[in-house]
């Protein structure tokens, strides 16, 4: 029994050190809403460039 609970404990403590944090989880979600943004404008940049350039 003890060297079962042992097992469950060091499973418990891999999953710990393996999980996210809210810290990371939200660093990460500003750097996805940087780059969406980044992307849309770029895009946007672009659009009006070849809208202005091509003559239309």
């Amino acid at each position: 029994m003890e060297q079962h609970l042992r097992h469950l404990e060091q499973e418990v403590a891999v999953v710990k050190e393996t999980m996210a944090t809210k810290e990371a989880l939200a660093k990460a979600e500003t750097n996805i809403i940087k780059w969406n943004v980044g992307t849309i404008v770029a895009v946007a940049a672009l659009v009006f460039a070849i809208i202005r350039f091509a003559g239309g």
